[in-house]
């Protein structure tokens, strides 16, 4: 072999594509290249004469042997972008034409939130043109415009910002809007259109229903306000009395997920007997949970197993907590029935007494943390309904029922909060038996 075939051989050898050569200097100084794939394709160079260079002196040789420039944009970021007055011969004046020529130039930046983290799909769009880009997943971008002439950045959530590049080098940072509340419930499809979504939850605000209604518990709430919803009161349906099931859409009490700013709630211990609703379940009971801790109740009307599990076929109900801030919310509910007894007599009746208390309290802790407590008592008496003279009892639970519950978060950094929401609920009922008038023997 010819040591000039030999030399051909070693340079083959040592010849790689300029994408491996950065992903080379990635890996080594920890830094981040932002380019057109285009432009480097088919770029190859050999690696011995970059071998023990500093970083320097590298960028120095691949401006040299290529036709690229490479601009540093801050925090290891780097933009590669062609250098055109290399490709192309510079052209002479036009002597006879007097148009004034207009003077473009290329930008590059990237683009952070006010946190520094990069910021995907930022909208980069030259000012009073439609000639724009919008930002990768590192945050940077690059553009071709009019010398001078401003660019708009913008982006979902944001503040647009308008700026003027001074240079070639633009870092820019956007803050945050303070955006009215955004509804996102049990679905991870993009391709979801408004007006499905529309049709497939409901919301339901405790603040702007209860004041206006008698109605005491979740429970009755749901069940005006909520089409498919099931949750009447029975009587002489052993526990069925004293924690009301609950079937939404035709199914059992454990096929609809409960969840408290979020996360699952647990579910009651009694499982459900004899010819009551939701026959061998165990649903979850929302009468534990206060009104006046709750701000408002998100349903999700579709059946979402594949995004909760199993107990969400029915649908998902979602209760939001209050937090409220230096506020003191205090109302009460005072009421009876007066109702005619179906028997002989046929005598007008007071039964039901029913007398509220609920308060909400909230406060401020450190500068943006709080702390909302909630506290609900209910002490409701018998109502006596009798359908026919056989059975001696029919009619509504006694009940006294004192629920509370705490909703709170603390921001301990940019990135950090610390939350925690529960309470204790204390019930005591007493309601009908099946009972029957005794029939004395005749002797």
């Amino acid at each position: 072999m010819t040591l000039l075939s030999q030399n051909k051989k070693n340079t083959q050898k040592n010849n790689i594509s300029l994408s491996y050569l950065l992903a080379d200097l990635s890996e080594k100084y920890a830094l981040h290249f932002t380019y057109n794939p285009t432009i480097i394709k088919g770029i190859t160079i050999d690696k011995s004469k970059f071998k023990n260079l500093s970083l320097k002196k590298t960028f120095r040789l691949l401006k040299k042997i290529t036709y690229l420039n490479i601009d540093a944009l801050g925090n290891n970021y780097y933009v590669i972008y062609s250098n055109t007055s290399r490709k192309t011969p510079k052209k002479k004046p036009d002597l006879i034409s007097t148009k004034k020529k207009i003077e473009h130039t290329f930008i590059s930046g990237v683009v952070f939130n006010e946190h520094y983290s990069p910021l995907k799909g930022a909208s980069i769009i030259e000012s009073q043109t439609n000639n724009g880009t919008s930002s990768s997943s590192n945050g940077s971008f690059k553009l071709r415009l009019k010398k001078n002439q401003p660019i708009i950045i913008a982006h979902i959530g944001y503040k647009p910002q308008t700026v003027i590049p001074s240079d070639k080098k633009t870092i820019i940072i956007l803050e945050c809007l303070h955006l009215d509340e955004v509804l996102i419930i049990g679905s991870r499809n993009n391709l979801r259109a408004k007006k499905d979504a529309v049709t497939a939850i409901d919301i339901i605000h405790l603040n702007k229903i209860a004041l206006k209604s008698s109605l005491l518990e979740v429970n009755q709430f749901l069940q005006y306000n909520m089409p498919s919803f099931n949750a009447t009161k029975q009587s002489g349906a052993d526990g069925a009395d004293h924690i009301v099931p609950v079937t939404y859409r035709g199914l059992g009490p454990d096929q609809t997920l409960v969840l408290v700013n979020g996360k699952r709630r647990h579910q009651a211990s009694l499982v459900n007997l004899q010819g009551t609703r939701g026959r061998g379940n165990s649903g979850t009971d929302l009468n534990t949970i206060p009104i006046s801790a709750i701000k408002r109740i998100e349903i999700l009307k579709d059946g979402a197993s594949a995004q909760y599990g199993s107990d969400a076929i029915a649908g998902v109900i979602n209760i939001i907590l209050k937090n409220n801030k230096n506020s003191l919310k205090v109302n009460t509910t005072l009421g009876f029935n007066n109702a005619t007894i179906n028997t002989s007599s046929k005598n007008n009746s007071v039964d039901g007494f029913t007398y509220k208390v609920d308060v909400n309290y909230g406060t401020k802790i450190f500068k943006k943390g709080f702390l909302n407590v909630s506290t609900d008592f209910l002490s409701k008496d018998h109502t006596c309904r009798l359908g026919t003279d056989v059975r001696e009892q029919y009619g509504d639970v006694k009940t006294k029922n004192i629920s509370t519950f705490f909703n709170s978060e603390i921001p301990i950094s940019k990135k950090t909060t610390l939350y925690a929401n529960g309470g204790y609920n204390f019930k005591d009922t007493q309601a009908y038996a099946f009972s029957r008038k005794k029939i004395a023997k005749e002797m």
